[in-house]
């Protein structure tokens, strides 16, 4: 009977360490920013616009000029960057559960 539990146990602990994949209902969108030589563009505010919701989430590209959006739920969303110097970039995106978007931009100064 011990052994018993024993394997119930592990068969659960299983079923739960698979189930946030087996469950996925989010998207992901990430890039890098560069400008037109390629070097990548720090502290470029990036902001993804829901656009049947108008939810706005924002960030910053690091050092690396990478931005990273880990979780967006299903739709439609627009993309936009904007740096000091650079002219603003726009971009259409939509994302699909458990899709991975990888959009690049690169920024022409002004």
């Amino acid at each position: 009977m011990k052994n018993r539990c024993s394997q119930s146990r592990i068969v659960l602990v299983a079923i739960v360490a698979l189930l946030p994949a087996l469950c996925a209902t989010t998207g992901s969108v990430s890039g890098v920013v560069k400008d037109t030589s390629g070097a990548a563009i720090t502290g470029a505010r990036i902001t993804l616009t829901s656009t049947s919701m108008g939810i706005k989430s924002s960030t910053t590209t690091s050092k690396a000029g990478t931005y990273n959006f880990p979780t967006v739920l299903p739709g439609q969303y627009d993309l936009h960057a904007e740096a000091k110097g650079f002219k603003p970039q726009n971009r259409a995106v939509v994302v699909h559960v458990d899709g991975r978007f990888k959009i690049d931009l690169t920024m022409e100064s002004e």
